[in-house]
């Protein structure tokens, strides 16, 4: 059975006779309750002017908790406030091919209903009120050879997990208030570990993202990945796409970065949006942290595999290996150090001292350079980057980093969260 969107209206039969084109916001969500609600709020507020008629469909896919419900009562909600609402439920019907089938069953829903643009949100994302008019903007400029632009992507702003404590009704003075007194103490220090871990878990990645912006920006906004947080696409190569393979999104632990190293086998540029911003969670945590980056690592290089050697993956695929070389290097660099350290500093001449410090003051200066594109800058932010906290991070994403190429080489990628 076909999929299709609850509400009394296609978003084909409420047209605007004055649009001048049509723009489809497509948010595919997976037990998203927590964070649904703000993602369609912030796509409301980046709706283009009247000129434009701007749809937004959220895509529940298998969804066992409240995220059809949440979204219903959006679009009751509006449906008070005006006449025609543009924000839409769709389910998907027996996808079993996670976000990637998500998409493909909308975009065939969708795909002749006239849109000039679909785009594409995480539901755990938050758009930048100016994200899609500079986006559009950015589109109409550059042509009909720019087929999808992403946004800059950084962290939402860090949130403390409420501290719920444990009611007393005895007696304020007995044996049962003491042990409630240290029952809210421990709790109050399990919660402020826990809540300390959070923080440095999302320190790490802040800074990440930040490196990520600083060769986004070095590389003159080229994008390797049209990434899920938000991309605007033109919707005639999402249909060339659609004709020439079936699907447009790859079925795949990657479907955007799959989808990007296509667009470019077929002519079209990709570009990086810089004044687009959008913002997303992470994980907090050895374990999702992990997954997700085995995921996204070893999904890129099983791409690459996949497609095998051409001029649109070469350079990407020595990129990818140089990450490997830079992590031996740091692990090479580390040994060398500590074995000096031991041996009193007996076996380093002047040659010696300055091949191990050269790369030390290049980093520092380098991170000090990049930490002008640190979102939320504090003094904690800057010491992480500066002061080799960030390294430790590194050294434990070269390791992940090594699992998922070994994963990939051996087809065993198989945890998407």
């Amino acid at each position: 059975m076909m999929s299709q969107i609850l509400t009394p209206n296609s978003p084909a039969a409420t047209s605007k006779q004055t649009a001048t084109c049509k723009v489809a916001l497509l948010i595919p969500a997976y037990n998203e309750e927590e964070s649904i609600s703000d993602t369609i709020h912030a796509a409301l507020l980046a709706s283009p002017d009247v000129q434009f008629e701007f749809d937004i469909i959220v895509v529940a896919d298998n969804c066992t908790d409240r995220t059809e419900e949440i979204v219903l009562g959006i679009i009751q909600e509006l449906r008070t406030q005006e006449e025609q609402t543009r924000v839409f439920l769709m389910k998907t019907q027996g996808n079993k091919k996670r976000k990637a089938g998500a998409l493909n069953q909308a975009f065939a829903l969708i795909r002749e209903l006239g849109y000039s643009f679909i785009a594409t949100a995480d539901a755990d994302t938050i758009w930048d009120p100016n994200f899609l008019k500079n986006g559009l903007a950015a589109m109409e400029k550059k042509g009909e050879m720019l087929g999808g632009i992403c946004g800059r992507v950084g962290l939402l702003p860090f949130k403390k997990e409420p501290f719920t404590s444990v009611q007393f009704t005895g007696k304020p003075i007995s044996l049962a208030a003491i042990a409630w007194l240290m029952l809210v103490f421990f709790r109050k220090a399990g919660w402020c570990v826990r809540q300390a871990w959070i923080y440095l878990w999302w320190g790490f990645q802040n800074v990440e993202y930040c490196i990520g912006q600083a060769e986004t920006i070095e590389r003159m906004g080229k994008a390797h990945c049209l990434c899920g947080p938000g991309t605007i696409f033109r919707a005639n190569v999402l249909e060339e796409l659609y004709q020439k393979f079936g699907v447009v999104w790859p079925e795949t632990m990657v479907e955007d970065f799959d989808l990007t190293i296509k667009m470019q086998m077929l002519g079209y540029e990709t570009r990086v949006g810089h004044d687009m911003f959008v913002y997303t969670d992470c994980p907090k945590g050895f374990h999702t942290h992990g997954i997700q980056r085995e995921r996204w690592n070893g999904g890129n290089l099983s791409t690459y595999i996949n497609i095998s050697i051409n001029r649109h993956t070469f350079f990407g695929g020595i990129e990818m290996g140089l990450q490997l070389v830079w992590f031996a290097c740091r692990i090479n660099l580390i040994v060398t150090a500590i074995q000096i350290w031991m041996t009193g500093f007996v076996y380093i001449d002047r040659l010696g001292f300055v091949l191990l410090t050269v790369p030390l003051l290049l980093v520092v200066g380098l991170n000090m350079f990049r930490f002008k594109y640190v979102a939320y800058k504090s003094l904690f932010q800057f010491l992480l980057l500066v002061c080799f906290g960030y390294e430790l991070y590194a050294l434990r994403y070269g390791i992940v980093l090594t699992k998922s190429y070994l994963k990939a080489f051996t087809n065993s990628i198989t945890r998407w969260r």
